[in-house]
């Protein structure tokens, strides 16, 4: 008789029971939410904005660029988030629907970092308007790469339209790392 994982489930005895979900021992949650991420996905999937939210850039770059690798991957995409399959930047997988829930099942979790005391409005603001040339990453205190996106027009625009989504999406840091998720300050 062949050995075949495919299709197999870990057994009970090394499954866990959290806040309605049987998580395997071992296995990563992501702190990201499940329905942020299926809304991002259903509502700007082919731009990439779900993958954006849950740190694959690179592929979120690829997405937008090739509209969900022409609505293939979108799909699949959606798929996976919908079974529960869909997995972060650090391979964690997005399988809880909501933060309060997360925070269930991983005892001391925090969404997020701190926050920082910059106002998301301007940096909005300063992307929209002055994006390709670093407004907004000179008003967060990241000098260099400010001066970076002034001398490549923000990474050839990219680099910018990148920057607007992770400000929209809260996802955006200061120098310090701090989340600037306040809209007005």
């Amino acid at each position: 008789m062949e050995n075949n994982t495919w299709g197999t489930e870990t057994p009970p005895e090394q499954q866990q029971y959290h806040s309605g979900y049987w998580q395997p021992q071992g296995e990563l949650l992501s702190g990201k939410s499940r329905l942020a991420t299926f809304l991002f996905c259903i509502a700007l999937g082919p731009f990439g904005a779900h993958r954006f939210y849950v740190g694959k850039t690179g592929t979120g770059v690829i997405w937008l660029l090739t509209l969900g690798a022409c609505g293939v991957g979108y799909i699949f995409d959606t798929i996976m988030i919908l079974l529960g399959l869909f997995k972060d930047k650090e391979g964690a997988i997005v399988r809880i629907w909501l933060d309060e829930q997360i925070a269930a099942v991983q005892p001391g979790y925090v969404p997020k970092g701190a926050v920082s005391p910059k106002s998301r409005l301007v940096a909005y603001f300063l992307c929209s308007m002055f994006g390709p040339f670093g407004g907004h990453r000179f008003y967060v205190g990241k000098n260099g790469t400010g001066v970076l996106w002034l001398l490549t027009g923000g990474v050839f625009g990219i680099g910018a339209l990148i920057d607007l989504i992770y400000i929209l999406l809260g996802n955006f840091t200061d120098y310090e790392g701090n989340y600037i998720e306040v809209w007005l300050n």
